[in-house]
């Protein structure tokens, strides 16, 4: 059984870096558009090293090898962010035909990606921890993390390259409006999902205390409340917006301060 799953890991390892590379090539761009559109995309360094530099200081800190965390990110970009694509667009063409077209413009993108997307990074991320045979949560929390941040950078790779393509004006603007949210998004996300999930799977999912049900759901939540109308304004400050990055963050800390540093599991 193990062997399977491993096969099939690098299988959909293997499919998913093709489908990626493959997704940044347009054939009728010229060599100049396609600099133009790489240097868009190679702006979400301006998150990704900062991010990179804390997962590693931590993993120092808290003992976790820092190339399990580089495997996980490469996972994330490779596995969770292609499959998710395929899992959106097909629930967006079922959805397309049994909402109204208002209601499908409205709602499409809270109905679907939230739901796929946290299942798909988190089960990445936990298949990542039993192929290692790692089961502390100090690690799940830090393979959490790194998956979702290369579902992050697929996915703003993905948007920009696209925005790219249709106008390469469009390109700068879509890479400060991915950036914009990134310090409280998918990474978090994932690193707040995975620590709820492997403390179930610990406590044979009979926990003594609510926070790893939060842990699972609140991210699927501030995902779904991301993406709803509701965090549609068009003015500089949102507060939705505002709101939803602090209390991220604010689980994120909570993870780290409550649940790591002092963590029966990993002692």
């Amino acid at each position: 059984m193990k062997q399977l799953s491993l096969f099939i890991f690098l299988l959909l390892l293997s499919w998913g870096m093709e489908t990626q590379l493959l997704s940044y090539y347009f054939e009728d761009l010229t060599a100049e558009r396609h600099l133009h559109l790489f240097l868009g995309m190679s702006g979400t360094l301006l998150y990704l090293i900062p991010i990179l530099i804390i997962l590693f200081y931590l993993s120092r800190k808290l003992s976790v090898s820092f190339p399990f965390i580089l495997l996980a990110l490469f996972v994330g970009w490779s596995i969770a962010a292609p499959l998710s694509m395929e899992v959106n667009t097909w629930v967006d063409g079922q959805l397309q035909q049994i909402l109204s077209a208002d209601i499908y413009q409205a709602w499409i993108d809270t109905f679907s990606a939230p739901f796929a997307e946290e299942f798909l990074k988190a089960s990445t991320g936990v298949w990542v921890l039993f192929l290692l045979k790692e089961k502390r949560l100090s690690a799940a929390m830090l393979v959490g993390a790194a998956s979702g941040l290369g579902f992050q950078l697929a996915e703003d790779m993905y948007y920009i390259a696209g925005e790219s393509y249709l106008d390469v004006n469009n390109t700068y603007p879509e890479l400060i409006n991915r950036l914009s949210g990134a310090l409280a998004s998918h990474w978090l996300y994932t690193s707040i999902v995975v620590v709820g999930i492997m403390w179930l799977i610990q406590t044979h999912f009979k926990p003594k205390s609510i926070l790893p049900y939060i842990y699972v759901l609140a991210p699927v939540a501030l995902h779904f409340f991301w993406n709803s109308p509701f965090n549609a304004s068009q003015s500089i400050f949102s507060p939705v917006s505002a709101t939803l990055s602090a209390i991220t963050l604010y689980l994120g800390c909570h993870v780290y301060q409550h649940i790591i540093l002092a963590n029966p599991f990993d002692k």
